[in-house]
């Protein structure tokens, strides 16, 4: 029981520094996790490590929405000249004016799109649950863009968590099977 609370312990300030310093990867920690303990330890080590990426997130999500206030106002200020500016854009796009090229047109439109997902109150959250989940859109990135959003704290957080421990125990509980059968 002691060991399973160091672990736990560990895991939670892991997955804290894994959050927030990208070249730590908690899925290898996952892993790690359940390969040393059994199925009810690599339970309890994963949630751990999915609370404490939560709340390293909430560190950088917080941390630019509070550090950059004149970044994130500017910010909101040039979202809405440019969804008017893409209304603009569709249209002429629809007509065949105007065809925009290259990698970093790409790029804009990506994160764009991205901004606007983040801005909406229930897409938000999704897209933070599958940058969490699956990876894609990088959670890094995801948490702090959505610091410049709307997004509510509360809807970022449970989506974080919920969507990292799902993953941390895809990784750990084969592990966990597969060295204590």
């Amino acid at each position: 029981m002691r060991e399973l609370l160091l672990a736990c312990l560990i895991a939670l300030g892991s997955g804290y520094a894994a959050a927030v310093i990208p070249l730590i990867n908690a899925e290898a920690l996952a892993l790690a996790g359940g390969a040393v303990s059994t199925v009810h330890g690599a339970i309890f080590v994963t949630l751990a490590l999915a609370v404490g990426t939560m709340f390293g997130k909430i560190t950088l999500f917080l941390g630019v929405r509070t550090g950059k206030n004149a970044v994130a106002r500017k910010r909101a200020m040039q979202a809405e000249e440019e969804a008017e500016h893409r209304l603009e854009e569709r249209a002429e796009h629809r007509s065949g004016e105007h065809v925009r090229r290259g990698w970093r047109a790409w790029w804009k439109r990506m994160s764009d799109v991205l901004m606007e997902n983040l801005d909406h109150p229930w897409r938000g959250p999704v897209v933070v649950f599958i940058g969490g989940s699956v990876g894609i859109p990088p959670l890094f990135l995801t948490a702090s863009v959505a610091g410049l959003s709307r997004m509510r704290l509360l809807p970022f957080a449970v989506a974080v968590f919920t969507g990292r421990w799902i993953r941390f125990l895809v990784i750990a509980i084969p592990a966990a099977l597969a060295f204590h059968h």
